[in-house]
């Protein structure tokens, strides 16, 4: 079967469209522990009001671990 370079062009050209889309649209997901993203155990770890949540806050970063490398660096 022969391809012509129009089919090869517009075939590309779906592909691409299709790989633009599925990178908006899939975004990489914030890390939970116990139900809260990473954000949230960082604003509680933050307000110094209560030292037993910011202890479980610490907890929660040390169980996410590497997986909170990306969103630390955002």
């Amino acid at each position: 079967m022969k391809w012509g370079k129009r089919t090869v062009l517009i075939l590309l050209s779906c592909v691409g469209i299709a790989g633009f889309f599925a990178l908006v649209w899939l975004k990489e997901a914030e890390p939970e522990y116990q139900g809260k993203r990473l954000s949230k155990w960082l604003q509680i770890y933050g307000n110094p009001a209560n030292t037993q949540d910011k202890e479980l806050a610490a907890e929660a970063v040390r169980q996410i671990g590497t997986n909170a490398v990306p969103v630390l660096l955002k």
